[in-house]
């Protein structure tokens, strides 16, 4: 029996995909619209469960043209999607970003970009922000489920299992087993928790579980929304709780957030609203007919070509512009629309019709499909091989000018991964950290700088400050500052038993700077002397390009003359003025820096000023450039080596030593 239309179910997904473009274009009050994408996932296991079942009734399931329905539905848009980005990404993309690019269009062409995105950045931040094809992640997690799903399903069909006493509490163990997976995960493995099938699979059963539920006992209908759900609880209250399904997704919409553990028991409030909207929304009801509006189907007939365009135009447009207007991301939005209504008109639809000579029999579908995903797994391949196709930027190399912000991130932690003896040395996490000692024949004060990846500049700048060498030895130990607020390693190492003085730095959240006072008591209670270090300046940029990238690049390609000494020395202090009046204009940290310094009075400890170490008030500059344009910075906030040592000497003419006393 074919499934009857449900207008109502396109709405839901206008409901999903809206959320998720606010959200990616940054517009305040949609601070958790990624959680249309967990929509998405209870939506696709509702009606791919629902097809399954209705040909699994009918004795016609195959998984040949399950798979072939699926190639028809999602690969022609996202195809042309991604073979639309490549050029654009050719002539836009630094070469670290393009290599990077390229890697995840090798992982498209199978469908394992969760899995890359995974191993390549988180899915917050201005990194992730940059690339173009972020959002494939969630298709490929679709994918994966159903690698699967069909095949068990026809398991417990086709050995008598028919009866929903066995096969729905053998999916409910299973989405009870990614559920407690995933609550767990959302602290202990929070980026694998947010890409990773296992964690994600529970979002999709529930959406399988709404088919059962909507099956009716005979099995013969699959779609008697109100003659299964309305004649056991009345149109009234069915209609109730389809609308508090409604609200239950805007709450999650308006009030979670980056910090909110996600997906986690957090994403009950959308994964079960979906879910309540799916099983009583019936067109009777307020909710139904409001989802039914057809400017609300409309958006979410041309939901999913929207999905796919909307991360690239706006990862562009971030690429080649530090700062976004709010009237061109809204331009961008609209054109994601438009596009999207020509490409559901001219490739979706025709695609799924099977009308097209080319694109019509089963074994046509998918080697064409798997031609496509050779070519894409071919062209990222030689990509990323390529190193992103450096020479495009020969210019830059032979003028001198070090474009590759990711080349000069590594060399900063060169000083500590040599004294580590271990070449992955990073932020936070880190075996070295735990077993190093400082030298007990070295009779300076031994200083243990703790904190994020700022520790790590800072421990940069006092090995090359004059001051410091004479007085202390150093060391560092990698953490968030909100983690030792309770027990934690760092209590038990010999770094922190040996320590005469700790310095704690890092960039501040909320979680921070609530555990700061507890961590400062707790230190001083062990006889440790505690410096606290106020807020790095945060200036515009992103991770692979910097403001002054913005300034310096563009010039270059034009001339060489910015390389003679005056010119470069006048580009120099015109960046670096910029980078002034930017924190002058913004008024950064002032907040954050009060409450450390609040903290610090209280407890009788000193503060240094993070400014001292980059900022000259009496110039009123900031330096991101030296004179000759060697960069300081290689993002918003991280220090280069040159820069560090540039620092220390910043900082050693304040005599910030005579501060500690």
């Amino acid at each position: 029996m074919a499934l009857v239309y449900r207008p109502e179910i396109d709405g839901l997904r206008a409901v999903a995909v809206l959320p998720v473009i606010l959200f990616h274009a940054g517009f305040a009050g949609f601070s958790g619209g990624y959680v249309g994408v967990d929509v998405f996932f209870v939506i696709s296991g509702f009606l791919i469960t629902s097809l399954l079942l209705a040909d699994l009734d009918a004795g016609r399931f195959s998984l040949l043209n399950f798979y072939t329905r699926r190639a028809r539905r999602i690969l022609p848009a996202l195809y042309l999607v991604v073979l639309v980005c490549i050029p654009f990404a050719w002539f836009w993309l630094l070469p670290t970003q393009f290599a990077d690019f390229g890697k995840s269009v090798a992982a498209i062409g199978v469908f394992i970009s969760n899995i890359e995105f995974y191993n390549l950045q988180g899915y917050f931040g201005p990194a992730a922000e940059e690339m173009p094809l972020l959002h494939t992640w969630s298709l490929s997690v679709e994918e994966q489920f159903y690698v699967a799903f069909p095949i068990i399903l026809f398991l417990l069909w086709r050995y008598k299992w028919r009866s929903v006493s066995i096969t729905v509490p053998v999916l409910m163990a299973c989405l009870l087993v990614s559920f407690v997976i995933s609550d767990w995960a959302s602290g202990a493995r929070p980026s694998g928790n947010f890409y990773l099938i296992p964690t994600r699979a529970w979002e999709l059963l529930v959406g399988a579980m709404c088919a059962f539920a909507l099956k009716s006992r005979n099995g013969a209908s699959l779609n008697a929304v109100e003659q299964g759900i309305q004649n056991k609880i009345g149109a009234n209250l069915g209609g109730v709780i389809a609308l508090a399904g409604i609200t239950m997704i805007g709450l999650a919409v308006f009030l979670f957030s980056e910090d909110t553990p996600f997906p986690s028991r957090y994403a009950l409030l959308p994964v079960g609203g979906t879910a309540l909207i799916i099983l009583f929304a019936a067109p009777g009801t307020l909710a139904g007919r409001l989802l039914a509006l057809p400017p609300i189907v409309g958006i979410g007939l041309i939901s999913y070509s929207a999905y796919l365009w909307h991360q690239p135009l706006l990862a562009f447009y971030r690429v080649q512009h530090i700062e976004e207007q709010v009237q061109i991301l809204i331009a961008l939005i609209v054109a994601a629309f438009v596009l999207a209504f020509l490409t559901w008109l001219f490739v979706e639809k025709p695609m799924r019709s099977g009308r097209l000579s080319f694109f019509k029999t089963p074994r046509q579908v998918l080697t064409l499909s798997a031609a496509f995903s050779v070519f894409l797994v071919a062209t990222g391949v030689t990509i990323n091989k390529n190193d992103g196709f450096r020479h495009r930027f020969d210019q830059l190399n032979q003028l001198g000018y070090e474009w590759d912000n990711r080349a000069i991130r590594n060399e900063s932690w060169s000083i500590l991964r040599e004294m580590a003896g271990d070449e992955r040395y990073r932020a936070t996490s880190n075996a070295y950290d735990r077993i190093a000692e400082f030298d007990p024949e070295d009779n300076r004060e031994n200083m243990l700088i703790v904190g994020n990846s700022h520790s790590k500049d800072f421990f940069n700048i006092l090995y090359f400050s004059e001051l410091a060498a004479d007085k202390f030895e150093l060391a560092r130990f990698g953490t968030q500052i909100r983690r030792i607020a309770g027990q934690h390693d760092l209590y038990d190492t010999n770094l922190y038993e040996q320590a005469d003085r700790i310095v704690l730095i890092t960039e501040y959240s909320k979680n921070d700077i609530d555990a700061l006072s507890g961590v400062v008591d707790r230190m001083l209670k062990d006889g440790k002397r505690v410096i606290l270090v106020t807020q790095m300046p945060e200036f515009p940029g992103k991770k692979h390009r910097t403001l002054a990238d913005e300034v310096i690049i563009p010039i270059l390609r034009k001339t060489d003359e910015i390389r003679t000494a005056s010119v470069a020395a006048e580009t120099a202090e015109m960046i670096n003025r910029q980078y002034w009046d930017y924190i002058q204009e913004h008024g950064q940290f002032s907040e954050i820096d009060q409450k450390i310094r609040s903290v610090a009075q209280q407890a009788g400890v000193p503060v240094l000023d993070r400014r001292d170490s980059i900022c000259d008030a009496e110039k009123q500059l900031c330096f991101a450039v030296s004179e000759n344009l060697t960069k300081y910075l290689y993002d918003q906030s991280h220090l280069s080596l040159p820069g560090a040592e540039f620092s220390a000497r910043l900082l050693d003419s304040t005599n910030w030593v005579d501060a500690l006393e």
